[in-house]
C-alpha cells in the first residue's frame, strides 16, 4: 500500500496553520515527507472475509516512502509517492524476500474554497510499477498500471480545539485482471496543544469483485482485495519547517488480505 496524504485532509491549507499537510501549496510551495511502516501478519482474511489463522506461517511488509507535492498554482498541486518495500512469506520450512522498488503514485490535484473552512478537491492519476519482477514471489505488485481519480471534502470542526473533518472516495480503475476498487478515508483531528495533534479515522477499498473463483492470494501477490482499517495517529510540529508522526493502523476486516497491526513513523519539511 502506497503512502499518500489523504486528499481531503490536505484540503485545510490555511485553515489550520500548524498542519503541514497543506493544500493547494501555492505557487512554489514544496513539502516532502519520508516514513517508514512495519506490519507483521499471521492472520489472514480469506476471500468470503473470514478470518484464517495460518499456523506455523506468517508475512512481513517493510516500506520506507518519499512523498513530494510541489505547488504549479495556487490551486494546482503535483504529488508524487514512491515506496521501497520489503515483503516476507514465511511458510512452515522455507521463507521468501522480494525488495526493491514498489508501485509509485502521481497525481495532479485541484482544490476550490467553498467558504472560509470547507474546502472541494478533485485529483486524478496514475500508479505505475517500478520494480515488479516476472515469476518472484512475493510480487512487489502486477505489473500494470492503474488509472485514479478521487474526490475530498475538508473542514473545521470548531466544538473541537483545532478540530477538523476530512472525507474522501474515489475510484481505481486497475489494469490487468483485477477488478477495479473504490478507495475511501475518513478522519477527525483535533490539536489540544499549539503544536501537537491526535486524529481517528477509517479508511480502506472495497473492490468490485464479487469474490466468486477468486483464488486466495492472503495479500502476498496481486488479486482481487479489499480491506477496512483504522488509525490513531499523533503530530508534532517542531519547527515552522519541520514536524514528525507515528501512526497505528489495525486492520479491522477484508477480504483476500493480511490482518494485523501497521507501525509508522514519519519525519516531513515543507517550504
Amino acid at each position: 500500500m502506497t503512502f499518500r496524504l489523504p486528499l481531503a485532509l490536505a484540503l485545510l491549507a490555511g485553515s489550520l496553520p500548524v498542519l503541514a499537510e497543506g493544500w493547494a501549496r501555492g505557487e512554489g510551495g514544496f513539502y516532502a515527507n519520508v516514513s517508514y511502516a512495519r506490519i507483521s501478519s499471521s492472520t489472514f482474511y480469506g476471500v468470503h472475509g473470514e478470518e484464517v489463522p495460518f499456523p506455523g506461517r506468517s508475512s512481513l511488509e517493510q516500506r520506507a516512502t518519499l512523498y513530494l507535492e510541489y505547488g504549479l498554482s495556487d490551486s494546482i498541486t503535483v504529488v508524487a509517492s514512491i515506496p521501497w518495500k520489503s515483503l516476507t512469506a514465511n511458510g512452515f520450512s522455507t521463507s521468501s524476500t522480494t525488495a526493491g522498488l514498489a508501485d509509485a503514485d502521481l497525481r495532479l490535484r485541484h482544490t476550490w474554497r467553498l467558504g472560509s473552512s470547507l474546502f472541494l478537491g478533485l485529483e486524478a492519476g496514475a500508479t505505475i510499477p517500478l520494480g515488479y519482477r516476472v515469476h518472484v514471489f512475493p510480487a512487489l505488485g502486477t505489473h500494470q498500471t492503474d488509472v485514479n481519480v478521487d474526490a475530498g471534502l475538508a473542514g473545521a470542526l470548531p466544538f473541537l480545539p483545532g478540530g477538523f473533518f476530512s472525507a474522501d472516495v474515489g475510484y481505481r480503475h486497475r489494469g490487468g485482471e483485477v477488478q477495479n476498487e473504490i478507495p475511501f478515508a475518513f478522519k477527525v483531528g483535533a490539536f489540544p496543544l499549539r503544536n501537537a495533534g491526535l486524529f481517528v479515522g477509517v479508511d480502506g477499498w472495497k473492490s468490485t469483485s464479487d469474490f466468486e473463483g477468486v483464488d486466495p492470494s492472503f495479500g502476498f501477490f496481486g488479486a482481487d482485495s479489499e480491506r477496512l482499517s483504522g488509525q490513531l495517529e499523533g503530530y508534532v510540529k517542531l519547527t515552522e519547517r519541520w514536524h514528525v508522526n507515528g501512526k497505528l493502523r489495525r486492520i479491522l476486516s477484508g477480504k483476500n488480505t493480511v490482518g494485523g497491526t501497521e507501525y509508522s513513523v514519519g519525519v516531513a519539511f515543507q517550504k
